[in-house]
């Protein structure tokens, strides 16, 4: 590809100017940022977003609060509003008062000749709000105050984009998942995506039952338009609804409406017509009492603000969202499809989920059918928005559009659009980029974000004679990730921030950007922060201002991918907050799957269910015996470190086994463990926290103070030891398959960890040859005789081997070689075994290249050696000696297969070795 010097020199100077002691404030070795992950997956899931899963495992459709609901799905439907929607943030307030918007404000700027149409007496009353000097409480406010009394968890205009990070997290948390064999994980990852799927598709439904809701308004007389003749007074919504991102005539809603409209709302959920965000107060649930940073009390949302309760005063929420710029813009849009790209890329098309009903779900299908409706919406003369059932004037005396100012002008970025539809939709003929709209398209000023977004997502830049463009677009608007995006995406050979190249840099750049994430989440806390919580103590005993420990590290403002010009406000009050992680989450992932060899030895959370992997994170960290029978007691130690909160250490097990905490000895952590009964698998855990010392950036105006060491950054960590405390079951599993030239075995049972030895052999009878092996995977093939038709039986022992027994077993195996007409065909994997690329070859039995008639070329598939027959590589192969990218895959023995509809599935086994 061009080479960019200038924009290389520029970047690199910037990424060695990443803040450095973050690498020696705490590890950022590739366990460590793999326990971050974790870390940030656990507090998203448990203060930021709540799912449709069911008490007993299951999921629900993620639409409606009851099964039922679903087969006459309408307007009338109680649907799960706020559900699988990332909030933001959640705003650290002694009070939560400015989170109700302006429903408990009398008066617009505090003045009283402006009254606040929309302030409720009852509302302000209802919430949290207890006055103070920059949030002065409506009447009605009364002690007493409680420390209950504050932080509200945000819901807003942003919400869209999280979504997108959100879609972008699971897809690439359910490749990495699958990759490491963990198929349960995975299919749980799986279905938390089709909820958040399910959730754009419910913003989808209730955006149309907004306007339906709306016509009825009319319909019935409520706050219709005066007839003055004015064309200020003839609108679709009163002037008090203008939207607050508008100005002077730029608000397009002075339209009249009619009574008695025909227009019947789209409940499919694909109109591509959709609200920004639907939460409710319920989910108050997220609160946490136990800590004051998680101490919610409110939900900000214009959603919620507009429902009653918690607000009892009547106006039209359809218009309500309007002033508050609650509906669909170009930004929004883009970042939701991102989403449903880097989705569409990793969810194969057969994936499925079942809900707790038994209904049957393809999350593929699901992403087409959204973008089929974001592209759609728009295909209109002018690349407008419209409000739904006035373009055609059945409803509305014209055509009412939403404005350039709220985002529905997509004269400029229609092409985007496309763009990015024809990635999620390819083969899709119906939608091919005009040459008006290609004409128009291009990064200019105001514009660089979403060609960034769209061209990282619909071809490979890396290709293109002249990237500059898509690469300076990308670095000037802060959106680094859309490099990793554009390469994860497209390149069958990653070509856009490989080795070698000017971008080079960018691994140790995003590298570092993961470093300098706290643990604890990204933050924001102004620098008068703590001086206002003390003057407020001073003025007011009882109010209660949450504490936390925030860095304030510049590179992770919470919305790290998001563009530049959502920068913070530092100084405002209102800015001191906790965000969700999502944009650490996505890069963490995105940066694993482009750079493999970060990837630890296993991809999983430390405390995830049993039963737990071939290799563990760390587990050599726990000193002690692999083995312990029933009725054994061992000893089991964890150094001491300096970083170690000694007070967080906590020591558990299996439920077969009893500890018994020893304490700190200056030296080791120590526990007693004793064996009660057998049980696999089994397992002592120690977990705690890591307190690293980071710097903090006190932001005044523009100038910035760097404290070192100035905040406490708690890293959690959890670490788990396998115990034997029996000899475990396997089964031989073997069904030779002699046409495709399978011949092996699998120890059926639980993982094989430390402590447990299997010992194989086989024995042919008619070679008389005997093959040995110690995995799980057992391949006999070796000792088969080559000659066709050959008919013998192989005899496979296994035995088991522990320090509290063994057991064997045996299994005897008939075969008939096959009589492969035209000679026996063979795949040739070169090299073998491989780094990241091998040439893949079908052969004769002469040596002669087996030709293919298919004309959709040989389909190549790679399979962990496990025996799953989910394939970790699903592609084809056009012509002899292609070569494919093995970059993606983690070290390990793999089998590949070759079949076509004139190619019976021929196979190999080969190793990557990093």
């Amino acid at each position: 590809m061009n080479t960019l010097p200038h924009l290389a020199v520029r970047w690199t100077c910037l990424a060695l100017l990443l803040y450095a002691d973050c690498a020696m404030a705490q590890s950022c070795s590739p366990e460590a940022l793999n326990a971050k992950y974790w870390q940030y997956r656990e507090n998203l899931g448990k203060h930021f977003v709540m799912t449709d899963r069911k008490p007993e495992g299951c999921i629900g459709n993620g639409l409606t609060r009851n099964e039922a609901d679903l087969a006459n799905l309408g307007c009338g439907t109680e649907l799960l509003h706020g559900y699988s929607l990332p909030a933001t943030s959640i705003i650290m307030q002694p009070n939560g008062g400015s989170g109700m918007i302006d429903r408990n404000t009398q008066f617009i700027d505090n003045n009283p000749s402006n009254p606040n149409p929309f302030f409720d007496q009852q509302c302000a009353d209802a919430g949290p709000s207890i006055g103070t000097s920059w949030n002065p409480p409506g009447p009605g406010h009364s002690p007493p105050y409680t420390q209950l009394n504050h932080n509200f968890i945000e819901f807003g205009s942003e919400t869209p984009h999280q979504l997108g990070w959100y879609l972008i997290m699971l897809a690439t948390e359910y490749a990495l998942l699958g990759q490491n064999g963990q198929y349960a994980e995975q299919q749980r990852t799986l279905e938390e995506l089709f909820l958040a799927l399910q959730a754009y598709r419910r913003l989808d439904i209730s955006a149309n039952c907004l306007v339906k809701q709306r016509y009825d308004e009319i319909t019935q007389a409520f706050e219709i338009c005066p007839d003055g003749g004015n064309v200020q007074e003839s609108c679709l919504c009163l002037p008090k609804y203008r939207n607050n991102q508008c100005s002077g005539n730029d608000w397009y809603f002075f339209k009249e409406c009619r009574a008695n409209c025909p227009w019947t709302p789209d409940v499919s959920g694909y109109s591509g017509f959709f609200i920004r965000e639907d939460a409710t107060q319920e989910q108050e649930i997220l609160h946490d009492p136990s800590e004051e940073r998680w101490n919610i009390d409110l939900v900000s949302s214009v959603f919620a603000m507009s429902q009653v309760p918690p607000c009892s005063s009547t106006f039209s929420p359809p218009c309500y969202m309007e002033k508050h710029t609650g509906y669909l813009s170009q930004d929004q849009l883009f970042s939701v499809m991102t989403g449903l790209a880097v989705a569409k890329h990793y969810i194969p098309p057969s994936a499925t989920v079942t809900t707790c009903s038994g209904q049957t779900y393809k999350p593929f299908d699901i992403i087409q059918d959204i973008a089929k409706g974001f592209v759609e919406l728009p295909q209109n003369s002018t690349r407008h928005i419209f409000w739904p059932g006035s373009e055609d004037n059945d409803c509305c005396e014209q055509a009412i559009k939403f404005s350039q100012c709220a985002g529905g002008n997509f004269q400029w970025t229609y092409a985007g659009v496309e763009y990015m539809y024809n990635y999620i939709n390819e083969g899709d003929d119906d939608h091919n980029i005009g040459f008006i709209d290609r004409n128009k398209w291009g990064p200019s000023v105001g514009r660089k974000v979403w060609f960034a977004s769209a061209m990282g997502v619909s071809v490979d830049v890396g290709d293109m004679p002249h990237p500059t463009k898509f690469v300076t677009a990308a670095l000037d608007s802060e959106k680094e990730i859309y490099l990793l995006i554009n390469d994860l995406l497209h390149a069958e050979e990653p070509n856009l921030v490989g080795e070698g190249d000017d971008f080079e840099f960018l691994h140790d750049y995003f590298n570092q950007l993961l470093c300098t994430a706290p643990c604890g989440g990204p933050c924001i806390k102004p620098s008068d922060y703590d001086a206002l919580a003390a003057s407020g103590a001073t003025a007011i005993p009882q109010v209660i201002w949450p504490e936390f420990e925030c860095s304030n590290t510049p590179d992770w403002t919470g919305q790290r991918w998001e563009g530049n010009s959502g920068g913070p406000d530092w100084e405002e009050e209102y800015r001191a907050r906790q965000f969700n992680g999502l944009d650490f989450m996505a890069l963490y992932n995105l940066y694993l799957l482009r750079y493999p060899e970060e990837q630890t030895s296993y991809y999983f959370d430390p405390e995830m269910p049993d039963p737990f992997p071939a290799q563990l994170y760390e587990e050599n960290k726990i000193e002690g015996p692999t083995t312990l029978c029933p009725g054994q007691t061992g000893l089991y130690k964890l150094p001491v470190t300096p970083e170690i909160d000694a007070l967080s250490v906590q020591w558990s097990s299996s439920p077969n086994i009893l500890t018994d905490d020893l304490g700190n000895f200056g030296i080791y952590f120590e526990a007693e463990a004793t064996v009660v009964s057998a049980q696999t698998p089994s397992y002592v855990r120690v977990e705690g926290s890591n307190l690293h010392g980071i710097s903090e950036y006190i932001h005044q105006g523009s100038n910035v103070t760097v404290v070192p060491n100035g905040v406490t950054d708690v890293c959690d960590f959890s670490y788990t030891k396998p115990v034997i405390t029996q000899t475990p079951n396997y089964n031989i599993i073997s069904g030779p398959d002699p046409c495709q030239w399978l011949f092996d075995a699998y120890a059926m049972g639980p993982a094989l960890v430390n402590g447990v030895t299997l010992n194989w052999s086989a024995t042919d009878s008619n070679t008389g040859l005997t093959v040995t092996g110690n995995e799980q995977y057992f391949d006999y093939l070796e000792i088969i005789p080559t000659d066709p038709g050959v008919t013998g039986f192989v005899t496979l022992q296994l035995e088991v081997q522990t320090g509290c027994g063994h057991l064997e077993k045996t299994k005897v195996v008939p075969y008939q070689t096959c009589n492969t007409p035209g000679g026996i065909r063979q795949l040739v994997i070169s090299p073998n075994p491989a780094n990241s690329q091998v040439s893949v070859r079908v052969i004769q039995s002469n040596g002669t290249d087996f030709i293919s008639n298919d004309p959709n070329g040989i389909r190549i598939r790679i399979y962990p050696t496990s025996g799953s027959t989910n394939a970790m590589m699903n592609t084809y192969l056009y012509n002899n000696g292609q070569i494919f990218t093995l970059s993606t895959l983690p070290t390990g023995v793999y089998q590949m297969a070759a079949s076509a509809s004139d190619l019976s599935p021929v196979w190999a086994n080969f190793s990557i070795v990093r």
